[in-house]
């Protein structure tokens, strides 16, 4: 439980990711490295944190294994999303890669979170330095119940309820109603500074 959430994840055809599940090795402050590997049915992607290491197909697959060697004190374990993901691609103002990972269909939706985030790193880069990872990715999600989004070492779990119809970004600007979606993202984007850059409590 997370402030009175319980936010555990799920295994589903549509969408499968890990949130707040504690599987740290003993290690008291949280610095400790994953290597993650992902047997995927036919079609499906999985997003973990850090680098994408390698791709190797087999007999029943493919295999695909991520892994984060940052050393950088975390609040929350990494975490990782499985879905027939399509991927886009930005870069901040300092060249790390910034990856959206959209559900199938949804590339316009994620055009749109895209755009915000590339946004939101510009400007905590500007205002706190460069970003603390080598790069990060936000995965969508269609969760059965709970998150709207979690900021995990490297990677952002993003509910794929947010941007539909005219959340555009201009329009999110305007209607706060809308503007639901760039706020989370923004938020979860915050804490990837003030969760595993800087020990808690800070100024940010």
């Amino acid at each position: 439980p997370i402030s009175g959430y319980v936010m555990l994840g799920q295994v589903s055809p549509v969408s499968s990711y890990s949130s707040h599940v504690f599987y740290y090795p003993v290690d008291e402050e949280n610095r400790a490295g994953a290597t993650l590997r992902f047997r995927l049915p036919p079609g499906y992607l999985a997003v973990g944190p850090g680098e994408r290491l390698s791709d190797e197909r087999d007999g029943r697959g493919l295999v695909q294994r991520w892994r984060s060697r940052d050393g950088l004190i975390k609040q929350l374990p990494y975490g990782w999303a499985v879905a027939k993901y399509a991927r886009l691609e930005g870069r901040s103002r300092s060249g790390v890669p910034i990856r959206v990972f959209a559900l199938p269909g949804q590339q316009a939706r994620a055009k749109k979170v895209l755009k915000v985030a590339v946004d939101a790193i510009r400007f905590f880069e500007r205002r706190f330095g460069p970003y603390p990872l080598k790069s990060v990715s936000i995965a969508e999600v269609k969760p059965q119940k709970g998150i709207a989004g979690v900021s995990l070492p490297g990677m952002v779990l993003l509910s794929a309820h947010f941007f539909h119809g005219a959340s555009s970004y201009a329009r999110a600007k305007s209607i706060v109603a809308s503007f639901r979606g760039p706020l989370v993202i923004v938020d979860a984007l915050s804490h990837q500074y003030n969760f595993y850059a800087v020990s808690l409590p800070n100024a940010l």
